[in-house]
């Protein structure tokens, strides 16, 4: 079920609930197969083994 954004799809949806509640950061733990769509929705890495969203 690769490749055909499914999790892209969940992931911004999700990200636009939050925005919607106030929520100004997200943290989350990365797979090295999943690390290319967090950072393609603006995840950035943090000195933790893990990747941050700042909200706006």
């Amino acid at each position: 079920m690769r490749r055909r954004g499914f999790s892209r799809g969940c992931t911004t949806a999700l990200l636009g609930w939050f925005r919607e509640r106030g929520v100004r950061a997200v943290d989350l733990r990365a797979s090295p197969d999943g690390e290319a769509l967090y950072e393609s929705l603006g995840f950035r890495r943090t000195q933790q083994p893990g990747m941050r969203l700042k909200l706006s």
